[in-house]
């Protein structure tokens, strides 16, 4: 790991983040993503039970992992991917902390897909 990334990962919380009540940003079938209840700038992205229970699913999530990692590792301008915080314990398991990305105005941008579906 690069020493960024490995410096980013010193500053995790220690303990378990409570997300009930927390703003649901998205659902898909294999993510939920939640505002980060003590840091609006942050959201952290879990993966569903549905996503836990299939094998090719863990593996997509790790795979992402694993390439945010690789191209910081490099050097890699990433200004279009949300920044990766590392792991944190919530109260629904295993999280990732993100970077929240939101609008000129401050409301939390859409999705592609939504972008895409026309709104």
């Amino acid at each position: 790991m690069g020493t960024a990334f490995q410096l980013r990962e010193l500053r995790l919380e220690k303990s378990v983040i409570d997300l009930k009540g927390a703003t649901l940003v998205g659902k898909g079938c294999r993510r939920i993503v939640y505002v980060h209840p003590n840091d609006d700038s942050r959201c952290i992205k879990l993966q569903t039970r549905e996503a836990l229970a299939q094998i090719h699913r863990q593996k997509a999530h790790e795979r992402e992992l694993y390439y945010l990692r690789f191209y910081e590792r490099r050097g890699r301008r990433m200004d279009q991917v949300s920044s990766y915080h590392g792991s944190v314990a919530t109260s629904e398991g295993e999280g990732q902390l993100f970077d929240l990305v939101r609008d000129h105005d401050g409301r939390i941008s859409p999705t592609l897909a939504a972008e895409l579906a026309g709104g």
